[in-house]
């Protein structure tokens, strides 16, 4: 396990010294829709939130670091936003209102970032703090612009956010009728990864973009709309994956950490977003499928929204490695041979790219600077109008581009 250093961020707030201190936290016709509505919204004043077996929240990383007394005031939390209250009963007691603001704000991040279903609302909420019993007792939290525009009503609003969850509901079983012919863990983060940047623009649109809606009804969205809908899709296939937020470039960035075969994997979906080819061809970058914590943090720095993360140090499911496409190999005519091999098979296939992994550095920069990489398909006998390579010396990889006639 990775011990994370705090950093001790400082959530923006207000206190009001009186009986009552508002806290505020900023955090980066169908019948089976009246049916779902009439059974969870109808009864949402009459629900009684009680905790949940750990059997049922094994995927939720979040919830697995609490303790005991914590997580029941997330799953009660939880229950209430999957309800869409907007007013949310959560009684947490202690005489120290900024400790207890920091650990009401942990309670909510885990339950939106655990649970990338709940989409509704707009990532930003205040709690109440009173003086007298010294207990936070209710936080107010908002919908998405989306739920909220010309004056809609609440139970508008409400009937609004069903249906698009029963859209992305949908669109899931689609996504998912291959993923689950899939038997090999591998496959399924492969395709789910595939999925998503070919059926999504990187766009800012607001919150939605943060959200599950932009991957899965907007088919747009930024970097933390890629990094949930991964977690999602993952967790409807059944396999765990974590949401993971830092730096990335040294912009702020998300990405996600996976447990396949047992094994924990970081991806970074938006980084693997194709670039469109002149000919209008999406070619993907594999460079960040299923990589370990030593390469992610070669370009992506994590923070501290999870105090402890699991150890990433496995390649067996790394996208290079299960497709065959890593050199490892001191001799210069050697590498350049399996080089021109690869080269030529992609071409006979009529692939438009292929991308190729070194195990360490310094084969890449052998290559780089003693094999012909750009004159070495001159005298092929494969039709294809001219080709491209580019390499990413931090994540040791070489690529091909095909143009074809």
């Amino acid at each position: 396990m990775k011990n994370l250093q705090k950093k001790g961020r400082i959530k923006k707030y207000v206190l009001i010294f009186c009986s009552l201190i508002i806290i505020t936290a900023s955090f980066c016709g169908c019948s089976a829709l009246r049916d779902w509505f009439e059974s969870n919204i109808g009864n949402i004043d009459k629900a009684t939130p009680t905790a949940e077996p750990d059997s049922l929240n094994a995927n939720y990383y979040g919830r697995s670091l609490l303790n005991d007394e914590e997580k029941e005031w997330y799953d009660n939390c939880k229950q209430q936003m999957l309800q869409m209250k907007l007013s949310i009963s959560v009684p947490i007691h202690g005489d120290n209102a900024d400790e207890l603001h920091f650990e009401m704000s942990k309670i909510v991040k885990y339950v939106l970032y655990d649970h990338p279903e709940i989409f509704w609302y707009n990532m930003e909420y205040t709690s109440s703090y009173d003086t007298y019993s010294n207990i936070i007792d209710t936080i107010k939290i908002s919908y998405l612009d989306k739920y909220t525009n010309e004056g809609m009503t609440e139970e508008e609003s409400k009937k609004k956010i069903v249906e698009d969850k029963l859209a992305i509901e949908q669109k899931a079983d689609g996504i998912l009728t291959k993923a689950k012919k899939l038997n090999d863990e591998y496959q399924i983060s492969k395709y789910l990864y595939e999925y998503i940047i070919l059926n999504t623009e990187y766009k800012d649109e607001g919150f939605i973009s943060n959200s599950l809606l932009g991957v899965m009804i907007n088919g747009s969205a930024v970097c933390e709309g890629y990094t949930k809908a991964y977690i999602y899709l993952m967790n409807l296939c059944g396999l765990r994956s974590i949401y993971v937020s830092g730096t990335g470039a040294g912009i702020a960035h998300s990405w996600n950490l996976s447990n396949l075969n047992g094994q924990w994997y970081y991806s970074d979906v938006t980084w693997g977003d194709p670039i469109t080819t002149d000919s209008g061809i999406d070619n993907i970058n594999y460079c960040y499928l299923n990589v370990t914590e030593e390469e992610i943090t070669r370009d992506h720095i994590i923070n501290d929204l999870y105090e402890i993360l699991p150890d990433s140090t496995a390649v067996e499911c790394n996208y290079f490695v299960k497709e065959n496409l890593f050199i490892d190999l001191d001799s210069l005519e050697l590498m350049e041979k399996r080089i021109e091999e690869y080269v030529t098979k992609a071409i006979s296939e009529g692939k438009s790219e292929i991308q190729l992994k070194f195990a360490y550095e310094d084969q890449l920069a052998m290559a780089l600077e003693d094999i012909s990489l750009y004159s070495m398909l001159e005298d092929s006998e494969y039709s294809f109008d001219s080709y491209a390579v580019s390499n990413n010396l931090k994540m040791r990889t070489l690529k091909y581009i095909f143009y074809y006639n």
